[in-house]
């Protein structure tokens, strides 16, 4: 069996199947080619950008008031942790939810604005899922003015 040469890429030679070798010694995954090592920031790097981002969060109606300044300051404490920065803090108070969460129609509303890296946004939601007193978050990135 005779390997013919050809000059184009490897999924452009005919006979060539994904995952079978070139004649240049190519293998053909039909992929593109992996970014280099430098390319992909790293945690701890000044690569890494902080931008704007905003939680919205939903604490249990059924705690009382002391102990919600403390689910408060827990949840506002994980964000500096990570390196986070808090600019401001808007509680909205007791309001009806549209559909009940963990058996709850109410919730104590907070919505934060903070600045912090890419990175420390996935740590601070996994640490907010298990988070007592906390029945739903969710957190977006604000565009850049």
């Amino acid at each position: 069996m005779a390997r013919t040469l050809c000059a184009g890429l490897p999924s452009q030679c005919p006979g060539v199947r994904r995952g079978r070798t070139h004649a240049l010694g190519i293998v053909a995954t039909g992929f593109l080619p992996r970014p280099s090592v430098e390319a992909i920031p790293r945690e701890g790097t000044t690569t890494l950008a902080r931008r704007p981002y905003e939680a919205v969060l939903i604490l249990n109606p059924n705690v009382e008031e002391p102990e919600l300044a403390a689910v408060q300051e827990k949840v506002l404490g994980q964000i500096t942790a990570r390196g986070g920065e808090v600019s401001r803090v808007d509680t909205w108070g007791r309001r009806r939810m549209f559909y009940p969460i963990k058996h709850q129609r109410d919730g104590h509303y907070l919505v934060c604005h903070f600045h912090a890296d890419a990175p420390a946004i996935k740590q601070i939601e996994t640490q907010w899922l298990i988070t007592d007193g906390l029945l739903r978050h969710l957190v977006i990135r604000l565009d850049e003015d």
